[in-house]
């Protein structure tokens, strides 16, 4: 596995801290002097990790010492972004980083699949998105790019574990989420790539049902944040997150860090987030509830 927690029993807990970086802290016991955490070599990999969103997920993983290959379009760009935005935050010396060329466009199945010969990963966390809105990039993209990705994570080895970040109002309609999909049926052709990644889990667990043969996605986790754009990284010292079950909210604010925070909570609490829909959105004035509380409180979805 990605990562491992022999000590999972004592680790229940995490803080937003109120750091220089506003970094993830992890609680850790006092009592016992043996590592809570211990991460295999293997590395997370990050779509579309140059972007926006994805620079807050590398940040966070860099934060928690997690090895991070990061696949974007021109690795290059990538790098000096992802670079760029780490030496604002004062993580420029820090982190294991590697970078890899994936067009989650065309010719998207033989780039993905690989990735995934080339590398050893066991962990994805895709946050790719449209780069332009034009009326084929939401099928292109948001659909046939992650179902390809999908389909070249499960070849082989398979993966145990993958995250897909794609937005409110992706399941069902709803004021003012549902305004999004008037962008060329954006919402639909998410939702479409969530079903694929559902059905990849499904198909796994009736395969090897005790997980110990190879191939496959073992678990997923899908997260759909609210509105992105007004939010900075700051965002989270005034309003407090809120993690809520599949269709259930429909407007709101939350910033990119915290999205990225949650999923990276996802990736290091498989226990918490293991098949289940998050949706994220802020609420000011109120006390910030522990995330893994707010996940662990998140039914799974049925897969039968």
């Amino acid at each position: 596995m990605g990562f491992v927690a022999p000590f999972s029993q004592s680790v229940r807990h995490w803080n937003l801290q109120e750091t220089k970086q506003r970094s993830l802290q992890r609680e850790r016991p006092r009592a016992s002097g043996n590592p809570v955490w211990m991460l295999t070599m293997k590395r997370t990999l990050v779509v579309g990790g140059g972007g926006r969103l994805g620079r807050r997920v590398v940040r966070t993983l860099v934060e928690q010492q997690v090895p991070v290959l990061v696949a974007g379009r021109d690795p290059e760009r990538a790098e000096s972004a992802v670079r760029a935005y780490l030496r604002e935050v004062g993580l420029e010396r820090q982190g294991d980083l590697a970078f890899v060329a994936h067009e989650i466009t065309e010719p998207a199945a033989v780039q993905a699949e690989q990735v995934f010969r080339q590398n050893d990963v066991d962990v994805v966390i895709d946050v790719a998105g449209p780069s332009r809105l034009t009326p084929l990039e939401p099928y292109t993209v948001d659909y046939k790019g992650n179902r390809e990705l999908m389909r070249a994570a499960s070849a082989g080895r398979g993966i145990n574990h993958f995250i897909l970040v794609t937005s409110l109002g992706t399941g069902r309609f709803g004021w003012p989420a549902a305004l999004l999909n008037l962008a060329y049926g954006i919402l639909f052709w998410k939702r479409r790539a969530e079903l694929f990644l559902i059905d990849q889990v499904r198909r796994t667990a009736k395969r090897s049902p005790e997980g110990t043969e190879s191939g496959g996605i073992r678990q997923f986790t899908i997260i759909r944040p609210a509105g992105l754009e007004r939010a900075t990284d700051n965002w989270g010292e005034t309003h407090a997150l809120q993690i809520r079950p599949a269709d259930s909210i429909f407007g709101g604010t939350v910033s990119r860090l915290q999205v990225a925070q949650v999923a990276v909570l996802a990736a290091l609490h498989p226990d918490a987030s293991r098949n289940k829909i998050f949706e994220l959105t802020t609420e000011q004035g109120v006390q910030q509830i522990d995330p893994i509380q707010q996940m662990e409180s998140v039914s799974a979805q049925v897969l039968s």
